[in-house]
């Protein structure tokens, strides 16, 4: 009853936990920063990926003639919908490109990106650094890739269009059925209940997919922000106008002394530290509580001296302190990193037939095969390269270092 029988796959010592789902993942699922009743929506949701799109698209800064200035309301209205015709990456050059068909002077430049010098230029060693990202929505592409795929171009058309027109629901329910359920028959289930066209078709080309990452906010708050991040205002702006306060500390204009949370609300039963959720998504490292406490309590004791900051500037110190030289050498090597990575990921979705985003486990598999010549790290023995991907041939170890071991 124990071992099972001799493939692996059966008996208590081979058994494994459920991956959480439905109800059980929900009862692990962070509360909304602003709305506390709601949980917070998949990133993979429409409405998760517009509310990125729009926080970029808003950033965006031209330079020319030394005059800075953000996109007027042409600009805007045509850089909109790129992304959503566009390869998934859309890059900056795929922006420039519409902006000199609407007339701009093609002597304009990006703030913030990194131009090459002339000595570079001259030295051919420069790349384009428009050729850098501005936005990604893998969701949007792999659910388009999936359905057109499964000759459902016409269903994916009408769903997407009434998204990018102002009814995203069917694709936000779509996405929030793929993040919290992980069984087929859950999926099948939750997904029938929606009014999909094509429905039973449909529903057997999305099983192929699932989402796993989730939003700071809610599907509620997001939708009562984006309408007016859709006329142009930044974030912070729009959660005024939404009657929310992206910091959630205080309201503004309320005092002098304006002083950061406690990161803890207090104790348990069992004399447990209490997380404080009001202060909102923050990473649970011990290391990093530890630092951002630490940070909370000199700021507050300036506060308490001084009164409040007109503004805060915080600096990286392990990149920003350094030269440009050396910044452009690391933000090259991360380029070249991204890169490489994207071709093995592009090659081993080739090698296996895989459509759209490879799951990261199995491509972390084929990439430690290739590392580790095709042997296993402990016994030596050889990896069959076609029974890679089989559940249970073999497992990634993710091995403790020595000083916690």
């Amino acid at each position: 009853e124990i071992i099972g029988s001799t493939d692996h796959r059966s008996g208590l010592f081979w058994l494994q936990k459920p991956a959480l789902s439905g109800d059980k993942l929900l009862a692990m699922l962070g509360k909304c920063t602003f709305e506390k009743s709601e949980y917070r929506a998949p990133k993979s949701s429409f409405t998760a990926e517009r509310h990125a799109w729009l926080t970029r698209l808003t950033n965006v800064r031209l330079i020319d003639d030394r005059r800075t200035r953000g996109l007027n309301e042409t600009e805007w209205r045509a850089a909109l919908t790129l992304p959503y015709e566009s390869p998934e990456e859309f890059k900056y050059k795929h922006l420039r490109a519409a902006l000199e068909k609407l007339g701009v002077p093609k002597s304009f430049r990006f703030i913030g990106l990194a131009y090459p010098s002339e000595r570079q230029k001259f030295e051919e060693k420069a790349k384009n650094p428009e050729d850098e990202r501005l936005v990604k929505l893998p969701a949007w592409h792999e659910l388009k890739s999936i359905l057109k795929k499964a000759g459902l171009e016409s269903e994916w058309q009408q769903i997407s269009t009434a998204a990018i027109e102002g009814n995203a629901k069917t694709l936000d329910d779509i996405a929030w059925i793929l993040s919290v359920y992980k069984e087929d028959d859950e999926v099948v289930r939750e997904l029938r209940k929606l009014n999909l066209p094509n429905a039973e078709k449909m529903i057997d080309a999305l099983l192929d997919v699932r989402f796993d990452k989730f939003h700071a906010l809610s599907l509620k708050a997001l939708r009562n922000i984006l309408p007016h991040m859709e006329r142009g205002l930044r974030y912070d702006e729009a959660c005024i106008k939404a009657d929310y306060h992206h910091s959630q500390l205080f309201k503004l204009g309320e005092g002098d002394k304006k002083y950061l949370p406690s990161l803890y609300k207090g104790r348990d039963d069992k004399n447990r530290m209490i997380f404080n959720e009001d202060i909102g998504d923050i990473p649970r490292n011990p290391v990093v509580l530890r630092a951002l406490n630490q940070a909370r309590k000199v700021l507050n004791a300036l506060v308490h001296a001084y009164g409040s900051p007109a503004a805060v500037h915080i600096e990286m110190a392990r990149e920003l302190s350094k030269p440009f030289d050396e910044r452009r050498d690391i933000k090259k090597d991360q380029d070249e990193y991204r890169a490489r990575n994207e071709k093995d990921k592009s090659s081993f979705a080739s090698e296996y037939g895989i459509v759209g985003t490879p799951r990261g486990g199995d491509f972390e598999k084929w990439k430690l095969y290739r590392e580790q010549t095709g042997k296993c790290a402990y016994s030596l023995a050889p990896i069959d390269i076609n029974r890679l991907l089989e559940e249970g041939y073999v497992e990634i170890d993710h091995a403790l270092p020595y000083s916690r071991s």
